[in-house]
């Protein structure tokens, strides 16, 4: 028996509404206690050796600080957890 899978393909942003998306009022900064827990999750992440959730993790902070250029960079923090894993495994 086959299967065929579908695939989805978005319609293309243009600049322009990239630009309004990511100033719209809904788009805004994470709490802080979402942060500490985005945190948390990562550490707990790397102490399990699931790296496939720190990746996403990553993603999130990446996404986080392009977004909110004016707000403190979550992803310093993100790597200063993940460096400090990988220097203690080395």
């Amino acid at each position: 028996m086959k299967t065929f899978l579908t695939t989805y393909t978005p319609t293309p942003m243009s600049a322009a509404d990239a630009a309004a998306h990511d100033k719209a009022s809904y788009v805004r900064p994470l709490p802080p206690q979402t942060r500490a827990a985005l945190l948390a999750e990562l550490r707990a992440a790397v102490a399990d050796g699931r790296w496939g959730r720190v990746l996403d993790i990553e993603l999130i902070a990446f996404e986080e600080d392009r977004r909110h250029p004016g707000e403190p960079r979550l992803m310093d923090e993100v790597r200063a957890i993940v460096g400090s894993a990988r220097e203690a495994a080395a």
